[in-house]
């Protein structure tokens, strides 16, 4: 019996086996021009639901927190156009109820760290700033 390192594989096609791996360059996804160029931008995830009603009560409350409880030493998130500082980031199945985005990691831990106490399952999710400024 042949035993393949898990980094390559045999394809059987036709009665012709062909192995494939490492020496072919199969090194996973790549990313794109326009990603390498696009700048990186983080978010704090305060919560993720199947629920879109949910979600937009989530939201409400996040942005709440962050008008009348947020210290006011916190960073500021990135202009948008969507023109708020909490949004609802869906992809299939779970909305996202995200603050920011930030510039850098180290203002979404920041603003982390403030949230918290009201939100202790949040965490930073980084991502890309788009053309349009928006960010996924």
């Amino acid at each position: 019996m042949l035993r393949l390192p898990s980094a390559v594989g045999l394809l059987v096609w036709g009665g012709l086996g062909v192995l494939l791996g490492s020496a072919v360059g199969c090194t996973g996804p790549q990313s794109t021009a326009d990603e390498e160029q696009t700048p990186r931008v983080y978010h704090v995830q305060v919560r993720m639901t199947e629920d879109k009603a949910e979600a937009e009560r989530a939201l409400g409350a996040v942005l709440d927190w962050w008008n009348e409880s947020a210290p006011g030493n916190l960073p500021r998130p990135l202009e948008t156009e969507r023109g708020s500082p909490v949004d609802i980031a869906y992809r299939p199945p779970l909305y996202r109820v995200r603050l920011g985005p930030f510039a850098s990691r180290e203002e979404a831990e920041t603003v982390l760290a403030a949230a918290r106490e009201s939100y202790p399952e949040a965490f930073v999710v980084p991502g890309r700033r788009s053309a349009s400024g928006a960010s996924p």
